[in-house]
């Protein structure tokens, strides 16, 4: 995958839009200037040997309204410098290795609408911060670690239509 963004990013950087490399055999991590195509918009690279974490640059793409590396081999943990994008409506990292808590920046993704992170070894508190997601309608964070108690903010998302918090350590 590597040879895919090697070269001169600058001549891509305003062509790429949409990257799709799902169900395939790719391993590795994930490239560091995969984060320098500001035009992405969506990025599938979900059922594939990914493994390492996910570059900074990537999460934070300013034109990002969908990202999907589920069931790869993913791990580290979810990258705490969020920049405030309105775009991001989908991110799913579900069955992957990822550990520690989520951050509080999670809040600076305030169009989400799916938030897919089951199947990972996330520890601590649900954020009260998911309260901040007002567009989210479907969250899984099931086959987590996740302890204490469920945040009351979760109620402020008025368009939710499907939680799973099943499989954590919650009281």
């Amino acid at each position: 995958m590597q040879a895919l963004f090697t070269g001169d990013s600058e001549k891509h950087q305003l062509k790429l839009q949409t990257l799709i490399l799902l169900d395939n055999f790719f391993f590795g991590p994930i490239p560091e200037s995969l984060g320098n195509y500001e035009s992405l918009t969506r990025v599938r690279m979900g059922q594939n040997y990914l493994n390492g974490s996910i570059p900074e640059g990537l999460i934070n793409l300013p034109m990002l309204d969908m990202i999907e590396l589920h069931d790869n081999d993913l791990s580290g943990s979810m990258p705490a410098k969020i920049a405030v994008t309105s775009k991001l409506g989908q991110l799913c990292l579900s069955n992957n290795r990822f550990t520690g808590p989520l951050p509080d920046s999670i809040e600076n993704f305030p169009s989400v609408q799916i938030l897919l992170l089951n199947g990972n070894e996330f520890t601590g508190s649900v954020p009260q911060q998911i309260g901040c997601l007002k567009q989210l309608s479907k969250m899984d964070l099931s086959g987590n670690k996740f302890s204490s108690v469920i945040p009351p903010e979760i109620s402020q998302c008025k368009l939710m239509a499907f939680i799973d918090l099943s499989r954590n350590e919650l009281s």
